[in-house]
């Protein structure tokens, strides 16, 4: 009959579920490490991981700076390596760090806060005094 409103079917597609977590379950099988692929081949670490299994902090201008002061207390022989015996002191590269964590306080000027403008200061002057003591003469 024409004038009968007709009814349509309302078909619902669920196999589409089904499908989604088949894809779920092969990715998370994809993603869950083998006891053989655990460890690094080539012995490095991960990013964001340091080589003792640590999680690394976010880089930061003061890590850097910190970095550098420390590579050129070591290279005035004021560290102790491996051994417990100074490390041989180097003063041409304790300057060229000293100079490189100065220059890096100049192009940074105007974009640092208080905290790290004050740890530039402080840094530069202890490997400055520093750097004079172990080259004065005796």
């Amino acid at each position: 009959m024409p004038d009968e409103p007709s009814k349509s079917k309302l078909f619902i597609d669920e196999d589409w579920k089904s499908q989604v977590q088949a894809e779920k379950e092969a990715a998370k099988q994809a993603a869950t490490p083998k006891p053989a692929e655990t460890a690094a081949p080539t012995g490095e670490a991960a990013a964001g991981e340091s080589a003792h299994g640590g999680e690394m902090p976010p880089p930061s201008l003061a890590s850097l700076v910190i970095s550098l002061a420390t590579q050129a207390m070591g290279a005035m022989g004021l560290l102790a390596g491996p051994d417990g015996q100074p490390l041989p002191a180097e003063p041409a590269y304790a300057k060229y760090l000293i100079d490189t964590i100065a220059m890096l306080e100049a192009k940074t000027a105007g974009n640092r806060t208080a905290e790290e403008t004050a740890m530039f200061d402080d840094a530069l002057y202890q490997l400055r005094m520093a750097f004079v003591s172990i080259n004065r003469p005796a």
